[in-house]
């Protein structure tokens, strides 16, 4: 049931597409301003392979994502049930600090000339 109300609402469309058209374009505009990765990094894995079932249907469950694998460079998943400590809610804000900020300057490049943001094609995905 789950998995049919993540299909129906379109997550896991949506969440391939920001790995690999978003975080990409986010990665291209840092470059392109000449801002090294470690001032402003992204710490998002990347995706080496994607398949998604957009039939929803639980039998023939095909949606898998590969992505890199963050536990060899010492990240690892917070328990839930403790919460997470000082040190990785710093890390935490910091990269959506850092998220924000590269999104912010990716949008101010769409406007037009009536100063309305216009979103290219590849990124649709997020209006919905």
């Amino acid at each position: 049931m789950l998995y049919q109300g993540a299909v129906s609402q379109g997550v896991y469309p949506r969440e391939i597409a920001a790995y690999e058209v978003l975080h990409p374009m986010l990665r291209e505009l840092r470059d392109k301003v000449r801002v090294k990765p470690e001032r402003i990094p992204l710490l998002v894995p990347a995706i080496y392979h994607s398949v998604i079932d957009e039939q929803g249907q639980v039998r023939t469950n095909a949606t898998a994502v590969v992505m890199e694998d963050l536990s060899c460079y010492g990240y690892r998943m917070i328990d839930k049930k403790v919460g997470a400590n000082f040190d990785e809610v710093i890390i935490t804000l910091e990269a959506l600090a850092n998220y924000h900020a590269l999104s912010v300057a990716l949008v101010r490049q769409w406007r037009n000339e009536e100063g309305e943001i216009v979103t290219p094609e590849s990124l649709k995905f997020v209006e919905n």
